[in-house]
């Protein structure tokens, strides 16, 4: 991956595994968190290693959605260890801790993906409005 403006670009070839992947995810999800949990990690051998993030992400967002807060947690800390540039993981990351009431994690979400991302656009508006509600 590499940067274009402020975003994170991908080559043509990872665009598309990444795109096999999410399809065949979103499929299988429905069948079950454990199939899609399989399902991601067998696709981490196939892809290359500049975008597992990305299938992280998905996992941790599906953990969520299924009130998996713990392994939620530990999978948008993978994201934010492979890839602390993109602000999606951190943001996502915020948007979780805020929804299950911890303000200080979802703070320190911001601040860390803010010091990363060097004030993405993005972090900053959430970071305001958490800021305005407390």
């Amino acid at each position: 991956a590499r940067w274009v403006g402020r975003e994170l670009a991908e080559s043509p070839t990872s665009k598309v595994r990444f795109k096999e992947f999410f399809k065949a995810f979103k499929a299988t999800e429905k069948e079950g968190l454990q199939g899609a949990r399989e399902l991601a990690m067998r696709w981490l051998d196939l892809l290359p290693d500049k975008i597992h993030w990305k299938v992280y992400l998905e996992l941790a967002d599906l953990h969520k959605r299924e009130n998996r807060i713990p392994e939620a947690r530990a999978l948008y800390a993978a994201v934010n260890t492979l890839q602390p540039l993109a602000h999606q993981g951190w943001l996502e990351r915020a948007k979780m801790e805020e929804e299950c009431g911890e303000a200080g994690l979802c703070e320190e979400a911001l601040e860390r993906g803010l010091a990363a991302c060097g004030d993405h656009e993005s972090l900053l508006l959430r970071s305001i409005k958490l800021q305005e509600k407390s």
